[in-house]
């Protein structure tokens, strides 16, 4: 059963380790995994630019991306069922043009990438802080700074050649 937005968010929270200095707020997860959702659903009379993937209304297992920036029409241009045949056929509607690019994934929300920009984000939070010691006490925020990039890493995507 694919991951609901707020058990993304929280997923997300664990990975990042939200609750730790700095902190990331619900605002800041959520934006994190609005930015890493895979596709958005079709809608009617909206603005599409070039690159942008769709699952249709009625759900059919596939991927649609936009290959002709415009707006879409007012009537569903994809087929309702799934289709071997449609692979790399065009579908109109209104001024926008969609490509079929095959199955849609099982998970809409990229949560491993949004980890990763999790903690670049929790770097940058660190970024302009500087290094102070008092004492006995030694604040070592660029180290922090570091680990936190290190930990971006582990979510690097993996890529296969």
């Amino acid at each position: 059963m694919p991951l609901t937005r707020l058990q993304a968010i929280q997923q997300l929270a664990t990975m990042v380790q939200s609750d730790e200095y700095p902190e990331l707020n619900n605002e800041d997860l959520a934006f994190l995994i609005d930015n890493n959702k895979r596709s958005n659903d079709f809608a009617y009379s909206t603005a599409y630019v070039y690159g942008d993937l769709v699952e249709p209304i009625v759900k059919n297992g596939r991927l649609y991306k936009c290959i002709e920036a415009g707006t879409s029409g007012t009537i569903n241009p994809f087929p309702t069922y799934y289709n071997e045949n449609t692979y790399a056929i065009a579908f109109d509607t209104g001024t926008a043009r969609f490509m079929d690019v095959g199955p849609a994934n099982v998970e809409q929300f990229d949560v491993r990438s949004a980890a990763r920009a999790g903690w670049i984000f929790k770097a940058a939070k660190v970024a302009n802080l500087i290094n102070s010691k008092d004492g006995a006490q030694d604040l070592n925020l660029s180290a922090l700074q570091e680990q936190f990039l290190k930990m971006a890493e582990r979510y690097r995507p993996v890529v296969l050649l």
